[in-house]
C-alpha cells in the first residue's frame, strides 16, 4: 500500500502549524485532510474515516484529551490511532495523552523528520492490525461457508448467505451472482443479490459480454473498476433501471472443472473502493461458491433421474396388471392336461399342439428338466414356486415370470406372466443406475477435493482451530496446537477446561457463547503441556441443531503472547522515560544557577544530562563572613568550587546527587569554621576534611548498594598582591583532576587522586591536598568523566589527549568564551551520537 492511499487527518486551532503539517505530509504523498477544532474534527471523522489523527492538546471549546475520548468510546472510530500535538511538555501533559487513547506524542515546534517517522510507524501497525482482523473475518466466513455447503445442496439459500456474509465483510453498497443461462448461450441470468433493489435484479438477464459481469465471464478474467467514467465495459442498464448510482465494481470469474460458469459482482457509490487485496481475499469464497452451484446442479440432475425411475416402475406395474397371463395344468410328469384361452400368441406352441404332451416332448431337454424341477418343488413342498425364464416366440426372445402353485398332490398350476418389457425396463435401470453410480464416485472424488483443500486450511493455519462438544470436550484440533507442546492425538478427547490456567476463565467463555451464539477476541492464558502459561485470544461460534440447541463450538485461538510482552516492554518503556524525566527534572532543579554573580571571580558552569542520567552536578560556595572573620583577611576572597559525578543511572542516579549536593553545602562552611589556621599555610587541609566529612555521610546513606560520588573540588584563594599571590588548593576524590591553562598559553594538569566518596574509604585514609600559585588570566576548567568519555557515530571517544589539545587551542578572554569553545568542539565532535553520561563542565577565569 502506497502513502497516497492513507488519509490523515490534522487537527489544530492555529493556521500556521495546519499549513506546516499539510505542506510535510503532503509532500510524502499523504492524503491530509484539515480541521481547525474539536466541533470540526467530528464532522470531518463522521464524513469519511481517516486511516490517523494527528490531535493538537490546547484548542477552545473541546480540547484534544476530549475529542480523543470521545473517538475511543465509538465503536466505528475506536480503532484509528491517534497521535497528540502539544507545546506542553511535561510528564502529566503526556501521560494524560496516554490514557485516553493516544498511540504517541509529538512537541511543538515540529521537526519534519519526527513527525513523518511516528506517522509512518504507527500507519504501518494500525494497517497491519486492520490487516489481521481483516484475515480473521476472512477465515471465519470461509469456515462457516464451507459448513453451510456440507450441510447442504440447495444452492441459492448457500450463495443468498454467502453474498450477505461478503456484504458484511467488505461493507459495499451491493453484490450478486451471475450464472450462465446454458452453456450454448452464454447469456448471464442474475441468480442471487444482496441489497435494497435485491428483488429487482434478481432474473436480469445479460448478453453475451454485456456489461463488466459478461467481460469478466468472456475473458476469464477478473475486472477491476474503479470508475465509471470512461470504460467501456460498464453497463448502465442494470444501475439505470434500478436508479443506483454505481462507482466502482469488481467482479471475478466462478471457475468449474476449468471452465467460468459465471461471475461474483460486487458494487460501490464510492469511486476508487476496490484493490488487488479484495481481490485475493474473495477468491476462496468464489472457488467455494462456483463448487456449490456445480453440486447442485449435479444434485438437481440425480433428484431428477430418480424421479423418472420412480415412475417407470410405477408404470411397468400398471401395464402388468393390465396384462393376460398364460394359465397352465400340468401333472407331476410334466404332461400338459389344460390350457388357459388367454393370451395364444404368448404359447411356445399352438394349445392344440401341446395338450398331452410331455415337457420334454415340447422342449430341450435342460429347459424341460427345469420346469419339471419346480413342478416337483411344488407337489413336495405344497408352496408356490417362482421361477423366471425365457423362451423363442416367433422368432423372439419373451420372458415369463412362472408362479407354480400345487392344486391336487399330481398336478400343478402355472401362471406364466409376460415380463419381457420389465426385464428390458430393468436392464435400462441397471445401466442408469451404473451412471448414477459413476456420477456419485464421481461427486465424492470432488467433495473428497473440496475436503482436502479444507483440510489443508485447517492443518496448515498458524493458529489453532479447534472443535469441542457441547459437554467441553474436544472434538478436533489441527497441529497447531503444537504451540502447547502437545500433539492432536494428545488433546482430542480432553476436557478444554482441563487446559485453562483459571477454570472460571473457560465459564465466562462458554457463558458469552451460550448467551450470543459468539465470542471475539476473549482474552485467557492456556498452560503447555510444561506448565508454561501462555497468553492466547479466542473467537469462537457455537454449532446450531436443526431445533436451535448448541450441539459444540467450533473456533480459533491465537498465540498473543509475543504482543502481551511487546506491550509490556511498551509500559516498561514509558515507565523508564518518566523516571529519566524525573531524573532530570530533580538534577535540573537542585543544580544552582549556571554563572554566580560574583564581583571578583568570572565564572561559569554547564551540565547536560544523558538520555539516561548519569547524576552529574556542579557546586560552588563563597565562604560567608563568619568564615572569613575567623581566617581571612578584609581583603581576601575565598571560593570553593566542585564538579561530582554519582554511580548508577537514572532516579537512583538523581537521588544521590541531591544527597551529595546537600551534604557538600551543610559542611562547607563547618569545614572552615572548624580550621584552625588561615588557608595557604603548609598543613592545613581543610578541603581534604571537607571530603572525609562527605564520605561518612553519603556512605551512610548509600549503605550496602556500592554506590559512590565521584567529585574534584579546588578552592582559590584572591586576591592578588605583589607579596601575596592568589593560590588555588586541589582535592581529588575519584574525578578527573582540574586543566588549568595559564596566561601564556600552557595547559596544566595535575595529577591528583583519591577515592570517591561514599565507600568510608576517603574516610579512613584521608585526601591528598595540592596547593598551586595562580596568576590573573589564569583559567580553571573541571570537567566530569561525561566530557572525555563523549562519543561519535563511529563510536571513538573524545579522550584526555583530544580535550588537552581543545584547551590548548582556545584563544579567549572571558569564561564564557572559554565554555562556549568547548562546547563547540565537544559537540562538534560527537555530531549526532547519544550520549550514555552526563556532561558537566565549569569555567573560572582569574
Amino acid at each position: 500500500m502506497t502513502d497516497k492511499q492513507f488519509t490523515i487527518l490534522v487537527v489544530d486551532d492555529t493556521p500556521q502549524n495546519l499549513r506546516l503539517l499539510l505542506k510535510i505530509l503532503s509532500d510524502q504523498n499523504y492524503d491530509v485532510r484539515l480541521a481547525n477544532g474539536g466541533k470540526a474534527a467530528f464532522v470531518a471523522v463522521n464524513a469519511e474515516l481517516p486511516d490517523l489523527i494527528l490531535l493538537d492538546i490546547m484548542m477552545p471549546e473541546i480540547d484534544g484529551y476530549e475529542v480523543c475520548r470521545q473517538l475511543k468510546a465509538v465503536e466505528r472510530t475506536r480503532d484509528i490511532p491517534v497521535i497528540f500535538i502539544s507545546a506542553l511538555d511535561d510528564v502529566t501533559n503526556k501521560v494524560n495523552g496516554f490514557e485516553v487513547g493516544g498511540v504517541d506524542y509529538i512537541t511543538k515546534p515540529f521537526q519534519a523528520e519526527e513527525v513523518l517517522t511516528r506517522v509512518k510507524t504507527h500507519l504501518k501497525l494500525y494497517f497491519m492490525q486492520r490487516s489481521l482482523q481483516q484475515r480473521n473475518q476472512e477465515l471465519a466466513l470461509l469456515h462457516r461457508v464451507g459448513q453451510l455447503f456440507n450441510s447442504t445442496l440447495e444452492f441459492d439459500q448457500v450463495l443468498q448467505t454467502v453474498l450477505e456474509e461478503i456484504n458484511n465483510l467488505i461493507n459495499v453498497t451491493a453484490t450478486s451472482f451471475w450464472l450462465k443461462e446454458s452453456a450454448s448461450s452464454g447469456e448471464l441470468v442474475c441468480r442471487q443479490a444482496t441489497g435494497v433493489w435485491r428483488e429487482q435484479v434478481i432474473g436480469w438477464r445479460l448478453l453475451v459480454g454485456q456489461g463488466v459481469a459478461g467481460w469478466v465471464v468472456e475473458h476469464r478474467q477478473s475486472f477491476v473498476m474503479a470508475d465509471k467514467a470512461n470504460v467501456p465495459q460498464y453497463y448502465s442498464g442494470v444501475a439505470q433501471a434500478i436508479d443506483l448510482d454505481v462507482h466502482s465494481i469488481l467482479s471475478m470469474p466462478l471457475w468449474v472443472k476449468g471452465e467460468v460458469i459465471g461471475a461474483l459482482n460486487l458494487v460501490s457509490d464510492k469511486p476508487g473502493r476496490f484493490s488487488e487485496n479484495d481481490l485475493a481475499s474473495l477468491e476462496p469464497l468464489a472457488i467455494t461458491a462456483a463448487s456449490a452451484v456445480e453440486n447442485a446442479r449435479l444434485y438437481s440432475l440425480m433428484r431428477q433421474e430418480l424421479t423418472e425411475r420412480k415412475q417407470a416402475e410405477a408404470e411397468l406395474q400398471a401395464l402388468f396388471s393390465a396384462m393376460t397371463d398364460v394359465v397352465l395344468m400340468i401333472n407331476q410328469e410334466g404332461r400338459y392336461l389344460k390350457i388357459a384361452p388367454t393370451s395364444p400368441d404368448l404359447l411356445y406352441k399352438p394349445a392344440d399342439e401341446l395338450l398331452g404332451k410331455t415337457l420334454h416332448e415340447v422342449f430341450p431337454k435342460p429347459q424341460a428338466d427345469l420346469f419339471l424341477s419346480k413342478i416337483q418343488q411344488s407337489l413336495a413342498s405344497k408352496q408356490m414356486v417362482s421361477l423366471e425364464y425365457s423362451l423363442p416366440i416367433c422368432g423372439l426372445e419373451v420372458w415369463f415370470e412362472g408362479r407354480f402353485s400345487p392344486i391336487t398332490a399330481e398336478e400343478v398350476v402355472i401362471v406364466a406372466q409376460d415380463i419381457t418389457e420389465r426385464k428390458h425396463n430393468e436392464d435400462m435401470l441397471r445401466h442408469v443406475n451404473e451412471i448414477l453410480e459413476e456420477r456419485i464416485v464421481q461427486r465424492t472424488a470432488e467433495l473428497a477435493q473440496s475436503e482436502t483443500k479444507y483440510h489443508s486450511i485447517f492443518e496448515n493455519s498458524n493458529d489453532v482451530i479447534f472443535v469441542t462438544l457441547a459437554d467441553g470436550h474436544v472434538a478436533d484440533i489441527n497441529s497447531a496446537c503444537g504451540m502447547f507442546g502437545y500433539t492432536k492425538e494428545e488433546m482430542i478427547g480432553q476436557r478444554a477446561v482441563d487446559f485453562y490456567i483459571n477454570p472460571t476463565d473457560y465459564e465466562r467463555y462458554r457463558q458469552i457463547v451460550y448467551q450470543q451464539g459468539y465470542v471475539r477476541n476473549f482474552e485467557t492464558q492456556l498452560k503447555g503441556k510444561d506448565g508454561r502459561s501462555v497468553d492466547v485470544m479466542i473467537t469462537a461460534t457455537a454449532n446450531l441443531a436443526k431445533d436451535g440447541t448448541i450441539t459444540g463450538f467450533q473456533g480459533i485461538i491465537r498465540d498473543v503472547t509475543a504482543q502481551k510482552q511487546a506491550e509490556q516492554e511498551r509500559l516498561q518503556m514509558v515507565a523508564i522515560q518518566q523516571e529519566l524525566n524525573l531524573a532530570q527534572n530533580i538534577q535540573q532543579n537542585l543544580l544552582p544557577p549556571s554563572k554566580p554573580n560574583y564581583a571578583d571571580l568570572d565564572m561559569v558552569c554547564f551540565s547536560k544530562p544523558a538520555q539516561q542520567v548519569g547524576g552529574d552536578f556542579y557546586i560552588y560556595h563563597q565562604v560567608d563572613a563568619e568564615s572569613k572573620q575567623k581566617f581571612l583577611r578584609t581583603d581576601q576572597q575565598c571560593f570553593v568550587i566542585a564538579v561530582g559525578d554519582v554511580s548508577g543511572k537514572g532516579l537512583s542516579a538523581a537521588l544521590l546527587m541531591s544527597v551529595s549536593l546537600v551534604a557538600f553545602k551543610s559542611v562547607v562552611n563547618q569545614a572552615y569554621l572548624l580550621s584552625k589556621s588561615v588557608m595557604g599555610i603548609a598543613g592545613n587541609n581543610s578541603l581534604g576534611d571537607l571530603l572525609c566529612t562527605l564520605d561518612e555521610m553519603i556512605a551512610n546513606y548509600v549503605g550496602s548498594s556500592r554506590q559512590n560520588c565521584a567529585l574534584v573540588c579546588v578552592e582559590l584563594m584572591m586576591p592578588f598582591t605583589a607579596t601575596e599571590p592568589a593560590t588555588i588548593s586541589v582535592v581529588n576524590a575519584g574525578c578527573i583532576p582540574p586543566y588549568i591553562k595559564r596566561v601564556n598559553g600552557e595547559v596544566e594538569n595535575p595529577e591528583i587522586c583519591g577515592f570517591a566518596l561514599g565507600q568510608g574509604l576517603g574516610a579512613k585514609a584521608g585526601y591528598q591536598q595540592l596547593i598551586l600559585k595562580i596568576d590573573k588570566g589564569d583559567t580553571i576548567i573541571l570537567v566530569s568523566d561525561g566530557v572525555v568519555e563523549a562519543n561519535n557515530l563511529n563510536g571513538d571517544m573524545l579522550g584526555f589527549e583530544r580535550l588537552e589539545q581543545i584547551i590548548k587551542n582556545i584563544v579567549t578572554a572571558s569564561a564564557e568564551e572559554m565554555l562556549d569553545q568547548l562546547k563547540q568542539a565537544i559537540f562538534g565532535f560527537t555530531g549526532e551520537a547519544e550520549q550514555n553520561d552526563d556532561i558537566t563542565i565549569i569555567v573560572a577565569r582569574m
